[in-house]
């Protein structure tokens, strides 16, 4: 291979990487109480027999509303068996709060409630 084909391979090579590093997820930093008020809510909804994945790789999101203050929302989204699951988990910004949980199975709301 000639020298100018290795710079070219080289090249794209490098903005290959650089390209998908951009094209990532930003990872997410998920206060712990919101994962516990998460896996709380599954462990309620299965006793009501809704057979959320129970020890699933959930992948986050922060789906705040840019500008909003006070209140925060997560959520969590698997999809296991061809079946979409999604969790959101919103709490104003307090000592304590109380967490609205929602969780939908293929766009329909199968469970909510408040988990402190």
């Amino acid at each position: 291979m000639r020298k100018s084909s290795w710079v070219i391979f080289l090249c794209f090579v490098v903005l290959g990487t650089m390209w998908l590093a951009g094209c990532a997820p930003e990872p997410v930093d998920v206060p712990d109480e919101v994962i516990e008020a998460r896996d709380e809510a599954i462990t309620l909804a299965s006793q009501d027999d809704i057979p959320v994945p129970q020890n699933a790789v959930w992948t986050a999101r922060n789906i705040t509303p840019t500008g909003l203050v006070g209140y925060s929302t997560f959520q969590f989204s698997v999809t296991i068996e061809a079946v979409n699951w999604i969790i959101e988990v919103g709490y104003p910004i307090v000592l304590e709060p109380t967490y609205e949980v929602t969780i939908f199975q293929d766009d329909v709301e199968v469970w909510s409630g408040e988990i402190e």
